[in-house]
Parts: structure tokens; C-alpha cells; sequence
């Protein structure tokens, strides 16, 4: 279903390779972004980078408690990337997201988003075409009012992103701007299940080792602050430090490139709801499906763990294999 097709697009400069699904493109990824960001983590040398992979495989098939043990090469450079070049915390990541999805697998399954989730258009959120000029992605989301006390089925959703970027996309971290332009920010509030979001963080921030840059807030609502309060209760002290409130797109605009926002916004992109359906489509249909039905089977089987190696604060095995660079 997914193959990568060159574009003849030349723009500033930068040829722009598209991958995509059938006439649908769901993001882009400079050419360049592969070699420049193995640069920047130390994994430009010839035979780095297969040499931490062959690592990283070798230390996967010594886990007993993994249920599945055969991850793509392509897979397993990302996750390295994630992690910054860096074999130790990327033992602990993989190790963490396989346990995750037997601790809670209740954010995880082979859903059909469009026919499985009632909700899907009470949040319009999407994937945004084009990385910031340093290899960030941008995650936008806008809440139409939607204050249910569980936002489970839009974990769901983000999961399916997640993994999809984990195939296709080669980006070093994330951008995540929020629009709360039409949120009842109180009832929000006061609704919502604090336990289910602080869960949802642990997954995507401790599993998925999501990379964050900044959280964009965009709304005038006084009770903004509340809720900046209650994320930051959430999550680390680097991460809250990176959140910001923005009353109006000029704000916005001043940190983050215009160009690179939906048509709505003032961008050049599509559509927010443009975007949202495209991706929404291309996640529903069957191959991904299957797809997803084949990354449920990287859990854990915690009955094989060595005991001492898994308590509440370490997820993962002390590295019997060298580190290529030191954390």
C-alpha cells in the first residue's frame, strides 16, 4: 500500500521525497533530514548505523520476554533516532512500549478509526505535511468542543499515528499545537479523567519516547491557566517548561512558521479538515489495519522476565552490549 515515489518538486532548493498512498501523501520528509540528523547523533560514520542495528537485534533476540523478536531494520533506526543515537535508552524504550502494551492494553488495538470510533471528528487533529527546517514534526489538534469525561478512543487514534511515523516518517521530536478556540476550557476541566490523560503521558512520553519541543495552546479563555497547571502536574519539568499560550494566530505565528500551518491558519498547507480526513482514510484501511494487528504482538510475556529486572521505576535490561555513543 505504502511506497515512497520521487517528486520532481523543487522547492527552495530542496527536492521533497513523498511518500505515499496511492495519489494520498500524508507527510514529506527531506531528503536531507537522514543525513543530517545522523550527523547530529553520531551515526554519520559508515557502518555506525548498522552496527548499532545489529546490536540492537542481537540484545532483542536475549529478551525471553519479548513475544516478538522480528523488527525491520527501518523500524529499529527510528527508534535509535528517537533516542538520540543513544543503544541503552533505546533498549529501555523498546522494552518499555513492548510492556506497555500488555500493562495497558486497553489504548491499544486493531481499530477501524472511521467505522470503530463515533467520535472521530469531535477532535480534528492531523499530522502536518512538512517538518520544521530542524526536522520537527508538527502534530495539530482542534478540540470542537468536545468535553467527555474519556478521551480513550483519541489515545487510541494517536497510538495509530505514532506508529505510522514510526514506518514512514524520519524527524527528530514533535511540535504539538492545540486549538482550544472553541473549548468550554471549564467544563473541560472539570469532565475530564485525569488518571486516563496522565496514563495516555506515560505511554506516549515513556513508551513511544515522544521527543517534545513545545505544546502550543491557542485560546483566549481565562481558564487557560488552570489548565496549564493541571499539565503540568503531569508532566516532567522539562517538558511543562516547554508549554505555551497563545491568544490569537499572531502570537502563534510568531513561533511557529506560518507557512507550515493548515490554510486556516494562515498556512499554505490544506485544511485542518482536509488533512484530518486524508489521514483518517489512509489509517482505516485494511492493510494498515493488519498492520497494526502485527505491532500488537510486541508486548510482553512477563512470566518470562527475569524478576530483577523489572520494578516500578525501570523498564528494560542494564545493556550486556556496548553503547556506540555515551549516554
Amino acid at each position: 500500500m505504502y511506497r515512497f515515489i520521487q517528486c520532481v518538486i523543487q522547492r527552495r532548493s530542496v527536492y521533497i521525497v513523498k511518500m505515499q498512498n496511492e495519489n494520498k501523501c500524508l507527510i514529506e520528509v527531506n531528503p536531507n533530514a537522514k543525513q543530517i540528523i545522523r550527523v547530529l547523533f553520531g551515526l554519520d560514520q559508515p557502518g555506525r548505523l548498522e552496527e548499532a542495528i545489529t546490536v540492537l537485534e542481537e540484545w532483542i533476540k536475549k529478551q525471553d520476554h519479548f513475544v516478538k523478536k522480528d523488527f525491520s531494520k527501518d523500524f529499529l533506526e527510528r527508534l535509535i533516532i528517537i533516542n538520540k543515537g543513544l543503544l541503552e535508552r533505546t533498549k529501555k524504550k523498546l522494552d518499555k512500549i513492548c510492556t506497555l502494551r500488555t500493562l495497558m492494553p486497553e489504548f491499544f488495538g486493531a481499530y477501524n478509526i472511521k467505522k470503530d470510533f463515533n467520535d472521530v471528528n469531535l477532535i480534528v487533529d492531523a499530522i502536518m505535511p512538512k517538518t520544521t527546517s530542524d526536522f520537527y514534526r508538527i502534530y495539530f489538534m482542534k478540540n470542537n468542543n468536545c468535553t467527555s469525561p474519556s478521551f480513550l478512543n483519541y489515545y487510541r487514534r494517536l497510538v495509530f499515528y505514532l506508529e505510522y511515523m514510526l514506518q514512514y516518517d524520519y524527524s527528530v521530536g514533535i511540535v504539538i499545537i492545540v486549538d482550544y478556540m472553541d473549548t468550554n476550557l471549564l467544563e473541560l476541566i472539570k469532565t475530564m479523567s485525569i488518571t486516563e490523560l496522565r496514563q495516555a503521558t506515560v505511554l506516549f512520553m515513556e513508551g513511544y519516547g515522544l521527543r517534545v519541543k513545545g505544546i502550543h495552546f491557542l485560546t483566549p479563555s481565562k481558564f487557560i491557566d488552570g489548565f496549564v497547571a493541571l499539565w503540568k502536574q503531569i508532566l516532567s519539568e522539562k517538558v511543562a517548561n516547554r508549554l505555551h499560550v497563545h491568544k490569537s494566530l499572531e502570537s502563534l505565528h510568531d513561533s511557529i512558521p506560518k507557512d507550515l500551518l493548515p490554510a486556516e491558519y494562515g498556512g499554505k498547507e490544506k485544511t485542518l479538515v482536509e488533512i484530518h480526513e486524508n489521514i483518517i482514510n489512509t489509517l482505516s484501511e485494511k492493510k494498515f489495519i493488519n498492520y497494526m494487528e502485527s505491532v500488537m504482538e510486541a508486548r510482553t510475556d512477563e512470566s518470562r522476565r527475569a524478576p530483577d529486572k523489572f520494578n516500578e521505576h525501570h523498564l528494560g535490561m542494564p545493556g550486556s552490549f556496548r553503547s556506540l555513543v555515551v549516554d
